[in-house]
């Protein structure tokens, strides 16, 4: 009889007195993968502004472009996602009232960040015109979540996981009227929204918040995968057979070109692009067809990094140890590159200081820019300039678990 492998969910919750979690290689590559592609992608923002000042950004980008975007959709689910792994894990350590007491505050400190010094390394405005809800507020507000959702039985962790990813899309006909507290509410939930203050004050909630509820709390259950008693060749092939099925579920969603997104492909392609138009997905909120896409990916990547990988991936290893150290590092050099590409071009400094999103700047959209191979070298520059500084604080953080501060950086 042919053997069939098992493919169970070990429902269970954390073991409370365990052994210290070790880092999981994988997810480190993983996560500096995320890292280095989100950094080629705000590279290009900050070097080419004119391909981000349009809201009809798919119709008028060429197709590379297009490719490098799409490509850079990895970024967010793999944060989202890992950082609900994370959490399981740490629970094995500590127990479910620490870990939710950890969940807590790195949630808060993750709101204050992205409101302070995120903000400020993006626009260099001081007085903080522009905020923002994104993805760094998204995975805040997640894990305060999460922090409460840890006491639920993980059967029914799992279950609410799926509900939410599969029925968001439902909701994408619920509206309110715009100036009312409902719409405010709703916006932060399912719709992205532009709020515009006096005096120049301007708010966007980029990043709706209830698929990602769905991501994290999936991530969570994946926590178990990678006990340390737990299979490695079964949790691979779980890990396989998952991404092959999101992968599966994408293309048949997708073709049927109903449920599941609400920006529908059509066969007359857009700038005579059948293909670009089938894979432009919506992504904030993620649409079910976009998370099953990035999500089978990810899952696929998962398994493949748990086999050696060549030497010139290694400091993905080193950058995804320390991801947020990175994520706040890369801002603000890119930013004062950029401030000096402008200055070679015949800008004021003050051309890269932005009191409203760097779109509207429409001088630079006009005038400023490079080619692609200057965007390239532009991008390597700064992932070889990040690696020392990454290399030096995982070692700080390696050397000083007793620094309590240091696990929310």
């Amino acid at each position: 009889m042919t053997h069939v492998p098992n493919f169970s969910f070990p429902f269970h919750g954390p073991p409370i007195n365990s052994r210290p979690v070790v880092r999981i290689r994988s997810i480190d590559l993983l996560r500096g993968l995320a890292l280095v592609i989100m950094t080629l992608d705000h590279v290009w923002n900050y070097f080419d502004v004119s391909h981000f000042s349009s809201t009809d950004f798919f119709f008028k980008a060429t197709s590379l472009r297009f490719g490098v975007h799409w490509i850079s959709h990895l970024c967010a689910p793999v944060f989202v996602l890992l950082a609900g792994t994370s959490a399981y894990l740490y629970s094995t350590k500590n127990g479910r009232p620490a870990t939710s007491k950890f969940l807590l505050i790195r949630g808060v400190f993750l709101l204050v960040l992205q409101s302070t010094l995120i903000k400020f390394g993006w626009t260099f405005d001081a007085s903080f015109h522009y905020q923002e809800f994104d993805i760094i507020s998204i995975i805040g507000i997640c894990l305060i979540i999460l922090a409460g959702m840890i006491y639920l039985p993980m059967k029914l962790i799992i279950f609410l996981a799926i509900a939410i990813l599969c029925g968001h899309n439902a909701l994408d006909g619920v509206s309110f009227a715009h100036h009312g507290v409902g719409n405010f509410v709703w916006s932060i939930l399912h719709r992205q929204e532009t709020y515009v203050f006096g005096d120049g004050y301007v708010w966007n909630i980029t990043c709706p918040l209830i698929p990602w509820i769905g991501v994290i709390a999936l991530g969570y259950c994946a926590g178990p995968l990678y006990a340390k008693r737990f299979p490695a060749q079964r949790r691979r092939r779980i890990l396989f057979f998952a991404g092959l099925a999101l992968l599966f579920a994408f293309l048949l969603l997708r073709w049927i070109n109903g449920y599941g997104d609400p920006v529908r492909w059509t066969d007359k392609g857009v700038n005579g692009h059948i293909f670009l138009s089938f894979l432009n997905l919506h992504e904030y909120p993620p649409s079910l067809i976009y998370l099953c896409t990035t999500l089978g990916v990810i899952f696929l990547l998962l398994d493949r990094f748990e086999d050696e990988v060549a030497p010139i991936m290694k400091p993905l290893e080193v950058f995804g140890r320390v991801a947020l150290f990175y994520y706040l590092v890369h801002i603000y050099l890119t930013h004062v590159l950029a401030m000096g590409a402008a200055m070679v071009f015949g800008f004021p400094l003050q051309a890269l200081t932005f009191g409203d999103q760097m779109a509207t700047n429409a001088v630079l959209e006009e005038w400023y820019g490079v080619n692609l191979s200057v965007v390239y070298l532009i991008w390597v520059l700064v992932i070889i300039s990040l690696y020392w500084p990454c290399k030096w604080f995982g070692n700080v953080k390696q050397k000083n678990q007793s620094w309590k501060w240091l696990r929310y950086v």
